[in-house]
């Protein structure tokens, strides 16, 4: 099954501790939703490429997990911190474009345009990295059960950037909330071994890499051998900050 989602790279933040990652360019459509789960639990849906809603913070997970499985690699849910900074895309504004309340309508679907109803993702402008959508059409589950962005039956003041939802239970089905996903940069397994090593000595020249860096010098080597050598090399001094530690 080939389920195509099309992801944007976001920068990494030293200053905010904010990792690079990878978000979907657009909310989880409708067709998306239903090749994956089977199922299109949506109130709209005169379009399969508008945004999935009617879905629960436990139906985005479950989406998530899903995905994973079928592709291999590791879907979840933005935490609320890269959701937000995903948003902004570098901007400290009100919205993703600016202040200027006026200019929402060409880069959201809220109350005023919306016409009681979601549409087609990427219709309208997307942000300065490229993500559509950010503001309006759906709100967007996070990872700790808090929604963002506002949606199609919303005022402006609930699509700006910084406007969290946290009143509503994850289990609710509105036709007003949906979701995008983040898909970590590491296969799981890669990612896994590297959270238990990060902290430890590493070899020459790479003793002061943290967790990102080591990831992404990971990506950086061609071969297979290469690659085994270094993660060889993270292991051993692993192992040996281990018996320091026990001496």
């Amino acid at each position: 099954m080939t389920i195509k989602i099309e992801m944007v790279e976001i920068p990494a933040n030293q200053d905010q501790k904010i990792n690079s990652f990878a978000i979907g360019k657009y909310p989880v459509t409708q067709a998306q939703y239903e090749a994956v789960m089977g199922t299109n639990p949506s109130y709209f849906i005169n379009n399969s490429q508008n945004p999935v809603e009617q879905v629960s913070w436990d139906d985005a997970q479950a989406f998530c997990q899903k995905l994973s499985q079928i592709t291999g690699k590791t879907y979840r849910l933005p935490t609320e911190v890269e959701w937000e900074y995903a948003c902004r895309a570098g901007t400290e504004t009100l919205f993703s474009f600016g202040d200027d309340v006026n200019q929402l309508k060409e880069y959201a679907w809220y109350y005023d345009n919306s016409r009681g109803t979601t549409h087609p993702v990427g219709h309208k402008l997307p942000n300065a990295w490229g993500l559509y959508d950010m503001h309006g059409n759906v709100w967007e589950w996070c990872k700790e059960g808090v929604i963002r962005g506002g949606s199609w039956g919303n005022y402006s003041h609930y699509c700006c950037s910084t406007f969290r939802n946290y009143f509503i239970r994850r289990v609710i089905r509105y036709s007003c909330n949906g979701f995008r996903v983040v898909c970590d940069k590491w296969h799981s397994k890669v990612k896994i071994f590297a959270e238990e090593m990060w902290e430890a000595k590493l070899p020459e020249p790479h003793q002061n890499m943290n967790l990102s860096e080591m990831v992404d010098y990971l990506e950086t080597l061609q071969t297979k051998k290469e690659k085994g050598k270094f993660l060889t090399a993270v292991y051993w001094s692993g192992f040996q900050a281990c018996l320091e530690t026990d001496s």
